[in-house]
């Protein structure tokens, strides 16, 4: 079988100019040279130190050898124990010159040579077919029964270790399995999250809305993802261990003014992921202060950012609170 490729040492060059250099080994290789006013060509190969010598040529037309060019024609090159070949612009007068090579190898497959990218084809790029047959798929693409792909293969680690040189974001990792090729993954389970209310100091009555709606940052790994709140603390730092409701919103929804009735319309509402009450004996009293604690509330929480919104409106009774005496604290479960 014979491979064929081409290659530019130079295009329409106007001055003195190495051109790119091809790389070959024990190759036929003729160049159409052309030179369109006054220039000489210097022939030129080199090995893997790519120290350029100059090399002869035969003109086809004529037979005649030498290293060097001035006019145009077909020049061949004997490339045996050379790596690189360059048409060099050593001297230049007017006009341009351009030199295209043209490869020719008998093989029955590719060459290989150490250090060279490609001695009998240059490929440049590759576009992957996409069908059923071919081993490129395109995202998005539906499945098909008996389609054709590369396996992806992980690494046999004992323990999982950093590959990346530097630890770099954004760097390609192959994936790690363990000794009996289950894969690796990381599971966060979930989080522990905090919450300082702020409320007014006066007190308060039956259904007054005691704090308003009030940001959890980060409470969401992701925009757009969910979350299962698994359970709940209240800790009453003011001692006041009142029934109260807690309202979870999606995105930032106000409950109205503190120290009034809740004032939200019905666009607002729909905001609403749903409410925890928490009653009288929800409470435990360890002297001056009071806690509850709720356990598999399963709530599923979500919203369109990373974060979630927590009122609270008074159920019975008069509390007073401090502007942080009320403190939350919600065990969340990653899904």
């Amino acid at each position: 079988m014979t491979i064929y490729n081409t290659w530019t040492f130079q295009s329409s060059a106007a001055a003195l100019a190495d051109g790119s250099e091809a790389p070959v080994q024990g190759v036929t290789l003729v160049v159409d040279l052309t030179i369109s006013a006054s220039a000489t060509v210097t022939f030129e190969g080199a090995g893997l130190s790519k120290t350029y010598y100059a090399i002869p040529a035969t003109n086809i037309t004529t037979g005649a050898e030498a290293t060097t060019a001035t006019a145009s024609g077909l020049y061949r090159l004997d490339t045996n124990a050379i790596m690189f070949v360059r048409v060099r612009v050593s001297t230049f007068g007017s006009g341009t010159i351009t030199a295209t090579g043209l490869f020719s190898e008998e093989t029955t497959g590719p060459t290989v040579v150490p250090g060279v990218v490609g001695s009998s084809v240059v490929v440049t790029s590759v576009v992957p077919g996409t069908g059923a047959t071919n081993l490129g798929k395109a995202e998005d693409a539906a499945h098909t029964s008996s389609d054709v792909g590369v396996m992806a293969l992980g690494v046999r680690r004992a323990a999982v270790t950093d590959l990346s040189a530097g630890a770099t974001d954004g760097d390609y990792e192959p994936f790690q399995v363990d000794s009996t090729g289950r894969l690796y993954v990381t599971s966060e389970g979930g989080d522990i999250l905090d919450l300082t209310f702020s409320t007014d100091t006066s007190v308060y009555a039956s259904g007054d809305v005691i704090a308003d709606t009030q940001e959890i940052a980060t409470a969401i790994r992701v925009s757009g993802g969910k979350v299962l709140l698994q359970s709940l603390t209240l800790i009453d730092l003011d001692d006041q261990g009142v029934a109260l409701t807690l309202w979870f919103f999606r995105a930032n929804q106000s409950l109205g003014t503190e120290n009034s009735a809740p004032d939200i319309d019905d666009t607002e509402i729909l905001d609403v992921l749903g409410y925890v009450d928490i009653g009288v004996g929800d409470y435990k009293d360890l002297g001056g202060v009071k806690v509850a604690t709720l356990r598999g509330v399963g709530l599923e929480l979500e919203s369109t950012t990373a974060s979630i919104w927590v009122g609270i409106v008074n159920g019975t009774g008069t509390p007073t609170y401090t502007a942080s005496g009320l403190r939350l604290r919600l065990g969340l479960v990653w899904f």
